[in-house]
């Protein structure tokens, strides 16, 4: 994942969804609302709930849905090219 900015705020609609292309340590925390994610590599799905954080350990594309209104801030790892 490559973002122009260390840290991004987004906010998702009810069933809206963003794809994370390359995300390996992506950081996702929701801050409002409630999340599903879903990532290439990797079996586990993931619910967030408002103060929930979630890192990515894969290099496959990560999905972020909104289960509802949600305010979600989004970290590009130190580490990630």
């Amino acid at each position: 994942m490559h973002i122009d900015t260390p840290h991004l705020t987004l906010h998702l609609g009810r069933r809206q969804m963003v794809r994370l292309p390359h995300s390996r340590g992506a950081r996702v925390a929701c801050r409002r609302g409630a999340v599903w994610i879903t990532q290439d590599e990797d079996v586990n799905d993931i619910v967030l709930a408002p103060g929930q954080v979630h890192a990515s350990a894969t290099d496959g594309l990560t999905l972020i849905y909104g289960l509802e209104d949600a305010e979600i801030d989004i970290e590009e790892s130190a580490t990630a090219v």
